[in-house]
C-alpha cells in the first residue's frame, strides 16, 4: 500500500508541475507516469478483493477454544 501511495504521489506531482508550464523530461512524462500509478492502484485493489473473496487476506487464527 504504501508503494502505491508513494507512485501516487510522484504521479500527481509531475501532474502539478506540467500545470505550472514546465517543459523538461518531467513534464513530458507526468501523463504516463500518471497513468502508470492509476494502473498499480487498480491492480492492488483488484488483487486485494481477489484474496477477500478467497478468503485469504487476512491469516486464520489457530486458537483453541477452552474447554
Amino acid at each position: 500500500m504504501k508503494k502505491a501511495l508513494i507512485s501516487l504521489a510522484l504521479a500527481s506531482a509531475s501532474m502539478r508541475m506540467v500545470s505550472g508550464g514546465g517543459d523538461s523530461i518531467g513534464a513530458q512524462l507526468a501523463p504516463y507516469l500518471f497513468f502508470f500509478a492509476n494502473v498499480l492502484v487498480v491492480a492492488i485493489a483488484v488483487g486485494t478483493i481477489a484474496l477477500l473473496a478467497q478468503g485469504r487476506l487476512l491469516p486464520t487464527s489457530h486458537v483453541r477454544a477452552a474447554e
